[in-house]
């Protein structure tokens, strides 16, 4: 969590195609580590390792509004979907409160935002609720594997829009 306090300060105050162009650069990174990587036997980690990776997350939080580590870490550390999900959703609720005190703080909402937010609400309801039903019917490796290659052509769109258009 303390890394949300600088990433969003970073966010206020940084170029946005900047910005944009580090997270499709992030993204397509952890979706190729996603993708290379076997299933890691279990190990103690360095508690230092820990902490910065952990501050780094909550930076990355703060700063793209996701948390692309934690998610990273979870899909690798979950025994099954239900798991990950289970778990996301939970850290997930606690860190996006934590997130809107800390953008209400800095004043990052404004009308635009709210209307923004407003209209992808019922989206993102109805993507749920479609995804849900095409996840009951795939098996865990083809699911896993769309959800990388989904993330890897995310992530390129994002940086590849963010170098030619410079917003």
């Amino acid at each position: 969590m303390f890394g949300v306090v600088p990433g969003t300060l970073f966010l206020k105050l940084g170029s946005p195609w900047i910005i944009k162009a580090l997270l499709g650069v992030f993204i397509i990174g952890l979706g190729i580590e996603m993708a290379t990587r076997g299933r890691a036997k279990p190990h103690r980690p360095n508690a230092l390792a820990r902490t910065l990776i952990s501050f780094a997350s909550g930076f990355m939080a703060g700063l793209f509004g996701i948390n692309l580590l934690f998610l990273a870490y979870m899909e690798r550390i979950a025994e099954n979907r239900q798991q990950f999900r289970t778990n996301v959703c939970f850290v997930f609720l606690i860190e996006n409160i934590f997130r809107t005190i800390t953008y209400l703080y800095n004043g990052m909402f404004s009308v635009f935002t709210l209307q923004i937010t407003a209209i992808s609400v019922p989206a993102a309801i109805i993507g749920l609720a479609i995804g849900g039903r095409i996840d009951r019917r795939i098996d865990e490796k083809r699911a896993k594997k769309a959800v990388i290659i989904v993330f890897i052509i995310g992530g390129i769109s994002i940086l590849v829009k963010a170098l030619l258009f410079r917003t």
